[in-house]
């Protein structure tokens, strides 16, 4: 596999982004997968797209894979962790398929793009604004931001902590609008970790320090009161797309990916995978459902 260090720009900040080629690729037109990562990640999201990009150009594919704005190398003109997953995100991965669309060696009618987490919820959003594209694979894909994150502290701590949290972010938003500051909480209280998940984002930090350990309080928000693909997907349905997710997820619970995959009304196929975790591209035997998930995008 090549990799080529790349940028593109969405609304003035350079995005960083590596595609990555077939080994042996010299000419013609190759088909490509866009790889959008997951909340307070980065393009290589820990090493599984590093893998799963293996994967794809040994079948003949090109993949791009890029840092959102406020994430890994894309922070040009956003703090680290200044993550707008429902007014910038959107627009990176639009602009991407636009980028990839300029290549003279890319299929432009062969163009695929693959979300994990919270970017599976952005390429939905995202899917309102492109055309002539091949297929959309979502793995573990947030449904509603603010069903998830409620569901998520209900769980942790109650009803109470959830209502002061949400005090929180009224009271963060004041001094946004009053004296232009937006401050940060760290990602794994945000969301409201369990003790097991917790433990594993304190070991990634640990270990990629690409990763945004701290999320601004304008990114909350965005998930609370903006990221809602349950209703996005009712307003398309010209795409084909392959909804997977792990029926052991306890960060992202797989009932949303079900009613997502129920409400939408175009070509669509739902992978329940049992006992697989949200980890689902770094897990222990996962090169298994990975080529599944590549033969379905080679299917049409």
């Amino acid at each position: 596999m090549i990799g080529r260090k790349v940028s593109f720009y969405s609304s003035g900040s350079k995005i960083s982004a590596i595609f990555n080629l077939p080994e042996n690729f010299n000419k013609g037109k190759l088909p490509c997968v866009i790889f959008a990562h997951g909340y307070a990640s980065y393009k290589d999201e820990f090493g599984g797209f590093i893998k799963l990009a293996e994967m794809f150009c040994n079948d003949g594919f090109a993949v791009l894979r890029f840092d959102f704005r406020g994430c890994g190398d894309s922070v040009d003109k956003n703090k680290k962790g200044k993550m707008l997953c429902a007014s910038e995100w959107p627009e990176d991965i639009y602009n991407a398929f636009v980028f990839v669309s300029s290549m003279d060696f890319i299929d432009i009618e062969k163009i695929s793009i693959l979300g994990v987490s919270m970017g599976g919820a952005t390429v939905l959003a995202a899917l309102r604004f492109i055309n002539n594209l091949r297929s959309a694979v979502v793995l573990c894909p947030v449904s509603n931001g603010y069903s998830w994150l409620k569901e998520l502290w209900m769980k942790k701590t109650g009803l109470k902590s959830w209502m002061e949290f949400n005090e929180k972010i009224v009271a963060e938003r004041e001094k946004r609008v009053l004296k232009n500051i937006d401050n940060f909480i760290n990602v794994e209280e945000a969301l409201a970790y369990n003790e097991k998940d917790s433990e594993l984002f304190r070991e990634l930090v640990k270990n990629y320090p690409q990763m945004s350990p701290a999320a601004s309080f304008s990114s909350i928000e965005e998930i609370i009161f903006k990221v809602n693909p349950l209703d996005y997907i009712k307003l398309f349905k010209d795409h084909r797309i392959l909804f997977v997710h792990g029926t052991n997820d306890t960060a992202v619970p797989f009932k949303g990916t079900e009613r997502m995959y129920e409400n939408y009304k175009g070509e669509k196929h739902l992978m329940l995978l049992e006992g697989r975790s949200h980890a689902l591209i770094l897990e222990e035997g996962c090169e298994t459902y990975l080529k599944e998930i590549i033969k379905w995008i080679e299917k049409k």
